[in-house]
């Protein structure tokens, strides 16, 4: 995921001698027994992971994204939060990397209040940042070991999981893993044992993944998934790495879709090599309404139901991330737009 401004995260830590066309039967029938020995190694491990139906007509870990259609993200983290300027009751900016600081600001969380806002606005699920630049949203003792006093006492993960079910909306996590971070497989290891914490606690109650920072290593990218799936074989997974609908990985169920442009891509049916389409997009002029416009839209109502609806419409969904306050509520210049979204595709067939 691209920003325009720098985030500093914290880390979670000998050829064949003969021919067979130049040496007869012999030569061929050892070049045969040699490909056989050799074909084991030669499958790539894509070969070994579970292929998505691609049609729609057998059940797929997505369905339910396809169903819900369009959900909201925060990217609610401390350092993001610091850009925004807040201050004081006394005019001193406000240092959310402070571990005091941070943990009264999840504690103070508006976890009913938001879950009602995206009831209203008819939100089918909501996409929050585990841990993205700066300290994690909930308490985690891998993330501890390596980052003492950064990690808030509440479980603000668990708190909006049990209270979004109530309003029949799902959760999904966004992780910055630092798979690409060297050496790659130490540093994927140690995300995993954050990833896989938080997966075994919570289980069915966190439906999906997005996965930042990804690479190209199958066997890499293995680690986190078996990680992120160890409390729910069923959730869906996304490795970000192209600009655009795309499956990044044999362990993608959706295309992570990360894009400044959603009405510059174009979905021409609901999968894409197996994997559900999909796209994740500010609707603000940056991640979090981080700008010089800061919360404000940026697409004129009209063309972001027009955006959203016409990407829906052919079988894709769409995730919109947006501005917040710091009490975990909407931010109210967004507020109208989202509801108009939600209005127009609850009007579209299969919702």
């Amino acid at each position: 995921m691209t920003f325009s401004t720098s985030c500093h995260s914290h880390s979670d830590a000998g050829p064949h001698s003969d021919h067979p066309r130049c040496g007869g039967w012999k030569s061929i029938l050892l070049a045969l027994a040699s490909l056989f020995a050799l074909t084991p190694c030669l499958l790539s491990e894509e070969a070994a992971v579970e292929k998505p139906a691609a049609d729609g007509k057998e059940p797929h870990r997505t369905d339910w994204l396809h169903k819900a259609k369009w959900g909201v993200m925060f990217h609610y983290c401390s350092n993001m939060m610091n850009m925004m300027g807040s201050k004081d009751a006394a005019g001193n900016k406000i240092n959310y990397n402070d571990g005091a600081t941070w943990n009264k600001t999840i504690q103070d969380f508006d976890v009913p209040g938001l879950a009602k806002q995206l009831e209203e606005i008819g939100a089918g699920y909501f996409l929050i940042t585990a841990k993205h630049c700066g300290n994690p949203i909930a308490p985690n003792k891998a993330y501890e070991q390596k980052n003492p006093g950064l990690c808030p006492k509440r479980d603000l993960i668990m708190d909006l999981a049990d209270e979004l079910a109530k309003h029949d909306i799902k959760l999904m996590l966004y992780y910055a893993t630092g798979m690409g971070v060297p050496p790659v497989p130490d540093t994927a290891k140690a995300s995993a044992a954050v990833i896989e914490e938080f997966s075994m606690r919570y289980g069915k109650k966190v439906a999906g993944w997005w996965l930042d920072n990804s690479v190209s290593d199958v066997s890499v990218q293995k680690i986190i998934a078996d990680a992120a799936r160890a409390g729910n074989p069923e959730a869906i997974l996304a490795y970000n790495q192209a600009r655009a609908p795309k499956r990044n990985s044999p362990y993608d169920d959706y295309t992570a879709g990360d894009t400044h442009a959603p009405g510059n891509v174009r979905c021409s049916g609901r999968f894409v090599s197996g994997a559900q389409w999909h796209i994740l997009s500010p609707l603000s002029g940056n991640w979090a309404g981080i700008c010089k416009t800061r919360g404000n839209p940026r697409f004129p109502t009209g063309k972001a139901v027009g955006i959203t609806a016409g990407h829906t419409s052919r079988g894709g969904a769409v995730t919109w991330d947006v501005p917040y306050l710091a009490s975990g509520l909407l931010d109210p210049a967004i507020h109208d737009q989202l509801k108009a979204i939600g209005q127009a595709l609850a009007q579209q067939p299969g919702k």
